[in-house]
């Protein structure tokens, strides 16, 4: 947890712009493990350009770790959403791909 909080501190310095136009602009991404480490980094470098990033956690603990980097990016002008499904059972991907 505080991996995270310190990335997007360190993160905010060089924050996006209030309403990114980047080159994924109107484009979707799916992140699985965003709320920590390498996915943290991806999720705020695909919103950075543009992108709607969805933050795909597997626990309740890895949403709740997902919503601050939700916070984050919302609160730099980039667009986000968490939905939590097990990528190893079908029916959730099934699912997840259908709402995303």
């Amino acid at each position: 947890m505080e991996q995270t909080q310190t990335f997007l501190e360190t993160k905010a310095e060089g924050a996006f712009k209030e309403t990114p136009q980047g080159r994924l602009a109107g484009q979707v991404a799916l992140v699985t493990g965003g709320c920590r480490g390498i996915g943290t980094a991806i999720a705020l470098a695909l919103a950075e350009e543009g992108a709607h990033v969805v933050i795909n956690c597997r626990t309740g603990l890895q949403c709740q770790e997902s919503q601050k980097v939700s916070a984050w990016i919302r609160e730099h002008g980039g667009t986000v959403s968490v939905w939590q499904a097990d990528v190893s059972v079908r029916e959730q991907v099934d699912q997840m791909n259908g709402a995303v």
